[in-house]
């Protein structure tokens, strides 16, 4: 914007020249005024820090505070961006235009269309608008990933699981009688327990021992359940069975594979192997059977992390504190009901302790938090970028179209129509941003695999998100030019000839 408005001061410079100015005044006019602008400008960002600092830290879930920087430092750093904006800005029209001759000057013989300004200005044109396609590419792809994982297949149905941690021992030597009570309510479909849930803690590596050896073993995450847990989950048994009332030796003889775990143990086929489970129950135990089912690969953490292997089991030795989450299932129909009668029951039996619960598709999407603040984050920063690339878009075409305003003069009185002129006008600057976008791909495409990297399920890029920045910037890009352009078109050709 101030290298397109410097050509506009050409004429000023020459009389200046004229009327006996020295180069090194010119040069401290432009630059203190280039530092009065910036000034200005930094004392507008300071209030709108003070006004924008709420939102942002309520999009990034941080407390940030002008209480958390000394004054001193906000006061140089505040000094410091003045003085490098302010020269960096000014320091252009202070030396190249003061440079010139003042008939030169007088005469605007100071700019071509292939002069290093041009190159200049289009070359800043292209920086700022490549900055904001990958600002708005990077916010497409963020925005696709946190879908991909909000939605992937967890391998069991997260919706309408109420969970009810039991904390206190009392609330565990109450987990038959409390199960017994709540799957009697309307609206409840079924309730099971477990050492841990989805999201939680509960999972613990033991020691298993494939087929019953006494020194080989592997460690396995290990999770406690009742004999409904996998049917309560919606699991899917791939081969073999499900843990059955019908079957009373399965609490003591029978185990439960994921397909990671069958795969850590080698077993192609586990059904019907045998292996021992030890682990602690105040003293060491050893717990022999067979594999009876295979469960489908589930996940039981967030998918930032790679499926566990995960055995299933439930333990003979009845104790309280093996059940520390109550899972129950409801319908959709009326939860605010439902919730009400398990907390009622919840109350006959811990009358002193509140009814804590919590939805687990609910705790899923919170996993994903870091990544929505992250896309909120840079698609702000993006809308700033383009708008800050739009002001400069629209003083440059300003700028242009002025300068070719005789040359579009002729053009409509040798018989141009308007839409000839706007499409002569806008075809300049569509080519600044279709280099910017050729420039932002592969920087956004790196960047993107490098980021998605981290996550062990991920999407695929394809050419979606980078068609959206492109066209997303070329419209508005055009539509920015639009106005000047329009403007020109449609202005009375007599006017730019007049004195011709």
């Amino acid at each position: 914007m101030t290298t397109a408005q410097s050509a506009r001061r050409a004429l000023e410079v020459g009389m200046h020249k004229v009327f006996g100015a020295y180069r090194s005044q010119l040069v401290r006019q432009f630059l203190c005024e280039s530092l009065l602008v910036a000034t200005l400008a930094c004392v507008l960002a300071l209030g709108l820090v003070e006004c924008l600092l709420p939102i942002f830290n309520s999009i990034s879930q941080k407390q940030v505070g002008w209480q958390d920087l000394e004054y001193l430092t906000v006061f140089l750093i505040s000094v410091g961006l003045v003085l490098g904006v302010g020269v960096i800005a000014g320091s252009y029209p202070a030396f190249y235009l003061s440079r010139f001759t003042p008939a030169r000057a007088v005469r605007g013989v100071l700019f071509t269309p292939h002069s290093h300004s041009a190159w200049l200005r289009k070359g800043l044109v292209i920086f700022q608008f490549a900055i904001s396609s990958i600002l708005i590419i990077g916010t497409v792809i963020i925005y696709s990933q946190l879908n991909f994982l909000q939605h992937a297949r967890l391998g069991f149905d997260k919706e309408q699981m109420v969970i009810v941690p039991l904390r206190e021992i009392d609330d565990q030597k109450n987990y038959r009688v409390l199960k017994q009570k709540w799957s009697e309510g309307a609206g409840v479909i079924s309730v099971t327990g477990s050492s841990g849930v989805p999201t939680q803690v509960g999972l613990y590596e033991f020691h298993i021992f494939p087929n019953n050896a006494r020194d080989d073993s592997l460690e396995i995450f290990t999770l406690t359940v009742d004999k409904d847990f996998v049917e309560t989950y919606n699991m899917e048994i791939l081969n073999g069975r499900d843990f059955s009332e019908h079957h009373i030796s399965d609490a003591a003889h029978a185990f439960l594979v994921n397909e990671a775990a069958a795969e850590k143990l080698g077993w192609l086929q586990p059904i019907g192997k045998e292996l021992t489970l030890r682990y602690w129950r105040d003293k060491w135990v050893r717990k022999k059977g067979r594999i009876i089912g295979l469960v489908k690969d589930f996940h039981y953490h967030s998918l930032h992390r790679s499926i566990e292997p995960i055995l299933f089991h439930i333990d003979t030795i009845e104790k309280s504190y093996y059940y520390a989450f109550l899972s129950v299932r409801i319908s959709g129909s009326d939860v605010q009901n439902v919730l009400s009668f398990l907390k009622r029951r919840w109350k006959e039996f811990n009358p002193n302790r509140p009814f804590e619960f919590f939805f687990l598709d609910d705790r899923f999407d919170q996993l994903y938090r870091a990544e929505e603040r992250q896309a909120h984050i840079i698609g702000t920063f993006a809308v700033i970028a383009i708008s800050i690339a739009c002001l400069g878009l629209f003083s440059l075409a300003a700028f242009s179209t002025e300068e070719r305003t005789k040359e579009v003069g002729v053009r409509k009185v040798l018989g141009a129509s308007g839409i000839n002129i706007v499409v002569l006008l806008s075809k300049e600057f569509s080519k600044l941003v279709i280099y910017a976008n050729l420039l932002a791909y592969p920087i956004s495409y790196y960047v993107a695999e490098v980021w998605l990297q981290s996550f062990p399920y991920r999407i695929h890029l394809g050419v979606s998100p980078f068609l959206v920045g492109g066209l997303l910037t070329l419209t508005i890009s055009s539509v920015t030019v639009a106005y000047h352009a329009f403007k020109a078109a449609t202005a009375n050709p007599v006017e730019a000839l007049r004195y011709e």
